[in-house]
């Protein structure tokens, strides 16, 4: 069975994520993090592996990251 054409180019391919929220008045992104991270990090691992990316990155605002880290941890 014959490849098709983007199977046999052999440069590097990139999995870019963008939870910038940068649309005025639109929370969604930060609904879905604080969800459930581990979702976005598995769907990372699905779809990069699809296309068989060499990387992934994920742009995620400072204020998200700045959040994460001042709420507190729970236990269990």
């Amino acid at each position: 069975m014959n490849k098709p054409g983007w199977e046999k180019n052999p440069r590097p391919r990139y999995l870019v994520v963008n939870a910038d929220e940068g649309d005025l008045g639109t929370c969604k992104d930060r609904e879905i993090l604080r969800g459930g991270p581990h979702k976005l990090v598995e769907g990372c691992l699905v779809a990069g592996r699809a296309m068989n990316a060499s990387a992934a990155y994920i742009y995620v605002r400072v204020e998200f990251i700045q959040e994460a880290q001042t709420e507190p941890t729970k236990p269990g």
